[in-house]
């Protein structure tokens, strides 16, 4: 969307300056005249940082996506237009960013574009995932269902990835505030009995002198923690971009015990659930595995998806790619293959990304669980170890007084 700076005459005679966002200056001349306003001229504005259309924080939640679909879909099949059903929906829109991509999308409407050329220019708030399974439906008549189809899918995903989230920011934050005591004690509280210690000039317990030798450590060259670990951090953000080095990291990543499982299954879910919506909209085999590509995190599964789409183009079969690669659960490449057998495929990929959808909440609630304990038992053993090298020797002062 570009500026435009005009003038123009009201119906009224009354003269009107001003700008307005278009696409074109043939849209923004249309757009004048439906304000009643006849357009003089039409000039473009040159963008600057002062006018130009702030995006970085414009996208639309998941959850607006999916009511706005779901509203959608239920109003096409009431029989009402899509020019009307997007007027209606960007009316009772409450969230001023999507309610203005609704406005655009309705003037593009009413100027002749597609739905999905409508959407194709706020990707933003549209993935390219439901612009292309719009672009089918409005081919094969399928509007309706398909948005339906989208819906659940953006309802499916995003309570995946919430449920993952949720499950990984307890046992996260827990384990740094460990850290935090670990650290705080060892650096504030250890040295105030170091010198004690020292004074008292007698044979420390070994637990001791390993907590003195740590908090002396961390005060004189903890500064050389700190950037190993920021260099170590940038090292993998810098590496990750190195499409080598991205490609073994995710490839290790999967074979992490526990979390490799989590991951694998996570990205399979994704997947068979993107995958089973294109082919129940209509999408080509080919097609649907590439855009299934681009939703798949792990570069070592979408290398993996992208080894398939060739084979089916070249007319062989997923499940030959599947059997030839540790990252893919045994239980998907038998599903598969029988799909691929019998002729519905469709329907077991279906299955399968029920399946594993199931199995990544069951899995972060028993990771979630088998955590919590042992995060508390990191922070108390740290508080223990401390407190064990600080009163073993307390106790010993006190006998020798005592004595």
């Amino acid at each position: 969307m570009a500026t435009f700076v005009y003038q123009g005459k009201k119906y009224s005679g009354e003269t009107s300056r001003g700008t307005i966002q278009a696409s074109s200056v043939m849209e923004a001349s249309q757009l004048l005249k439906k304000k009643h306003i006849k357009p003089l001229s039409v000039v473009e504005q040159e963008a600057t940082f002062a006018n130009k259309e702030i995006t970085l924080f414009s996208g639309v939640k998941p959850k607006l996506l999916v009511g706005y679909l779901q509203q959608f879909s239920t109003l096409i099949n009431a029989g009402i237009t899509v020019l009307e059903a997007s007027t209606m929906l960007e009316e009772q829109q409450q969230d001023k960013n999507f309610k203005k991509i609704l406005n655009e999308v309705t003037q593009d409407l009413e100027n002749g574009s597609t739905l999905s050329d409508s959407y194709k220019k706020h990707p933003n708030a549209f993935p390219p995932l439901l612009v292309n399974v719009i672009a089918v439906a409005e081919v094969s008549g399928s509007l309706e269902s398909n948005l339906k189809k989208m819906a659940d899918y953006y309802e499916k995903s995003s309570a995946n990835r919430s449920s993952i989230v949720t499950a990984m920011i307890y046992p996260i934050m827990m384990l740094i505030a460990s850290i935090a005591v670990g650290i705080f004690l060892m650096v504030s509280i250890v040295p105030m009995f170091v010198t004690v210690f020292e004074d008292f000039d007698a044979e420390l317990p070994a637990i001791t002198k390993l907590t003195m030798s740590i908090s002396d450590f961390l005060q004189t060259k903890g500064i050389v923690v700190v950037l190993a670990i920021l260099g170590i951090s940038i090292g993998l953000f810098f590496g990750k971009r190195n499409p080598t080095f991205r490609l073994n990291y995710d490839a290790m990543m999967l074979k992490l015990p526990g979390f490799g499982e989590l991951m694998q299954k996570s990205n399979f879910s994704v997947f068979m659930t993107t995958l089973s919506s294109l082919l129940g909209s209509s999408v080509p085999m080919v097609k649907a595995l590439e855009m299934s590509g681009e939703v798949v995190k792990n570069t070592f599964i979408k290398q993996m998806v992208q080894q398939c789409e060739v084979e089916v183009s070249q007319g062989g079969r997923i499940s030959s790619i599947f059997s030839n690669s540790f990252a893919v659960p045994l239980l998907a490449t038998q599903m598969v293959k029988v799909g691929e057998s019998t002729g519905s495929l469709e329907d077991m990929l279906e299955k399968l990304s029920v399946i594993y959808e199931r199995e990544v909440d069951e899995s972060t609630k028993r990771i979630k669980t088998i955590i919590e304990p042992l995060v508390l038992l990191v922070i108390c053993g740290i508080v223990g170890f401390i407190v064990a090298a600080i009163m073993l020797p307390m106790f010993a002062m006190y006998s020798a007084v005592q004595g």
